[in-house]
């Protein structure tokens, strides 16, 4: 008998608007943290694109730095520490090596402060919408080619973004390989939300 036990706990998710301002971005997430922390949060989870929402690919280069100098990860590194819980990224672009693109990547912050689980953003928004509107990840970023599954003290925590959720194999294996909670963080467009 295969007996699966998920504690209670509160998560709290963050919403904003991200604008093309990396600081006041920062700024932004940072009192809703404080704020959640202050009213019993476990766990903080933020959107797709948290802290920064470019308009350009130059836009996006300039603003986009290598994981383990990122400003806004270390910032929310500090944090988790300081509020003593756990804060999910819910993505932000990182500089990936040898290449011209970006990780569109979600990162689990554990209540040391440490990174505990990184996901890369497997199925990327390629779309032409009504008005003309396009979006095309694929010339910015590159597609991520593994699950994640974090171990918290409450529950297996997959990890997906956005458009990930239209695509059910993704959900059935990170069930069938123990999630039992799977987040979602999502930034839609105007005409796609």
């Amino acid at each position: 008998m295969l007996l699966s036990i998920i504690m209670k706990f509160n998560i709290a998710c963050i919403q904003t608007n991200s604008k093309n301002d990396m600081t006041a971005n920062i700024d932004d997430v940072s009192v809703h943290i404080h704020n959640a922390a202050g009213d019993g949060a476990d766990m903080i989870t933020t959107p797709e694109n948290s802290f920064f929402m470019g308009s350009s690919a130059k836009e996006l280069f300039e603003n986009a730095f290598f994981e383990n100098k990122h400003p806004a990860i270390l910032h929310m590194q500090e944090l988790a520490s300081k509020y003593n819980m756990w804060i999910l990224i819910g993505s932000v672009a990182v500089k990936v090596e040898n290449s011209h693109k970006f990780a569109n990547r979600s990162i689990m912050i554990n209540p040391k402060g440490d990174i505990a689980k990184t996901y890369d953003k497997i199925h990327l928004y390629n779309a032409q919408v009504k008005g003309g509107e396009t979006h095309a990840e694929s010339e910015r970023y590159l597609a991520g080619g593994k699950t994640a599954i974090c171990q918290s003290p409450w529950a297996n925590i997959g990890m997906t973004i956005c458009y990930d959720l239209r695509f059910p194999h993704l959900f059935r294996k990170l069930s069938q390989s123990g999630a039992k909670v799977i987040t979602v963080p999502s930034a839609f467009t105007k005409l796609t939300g």
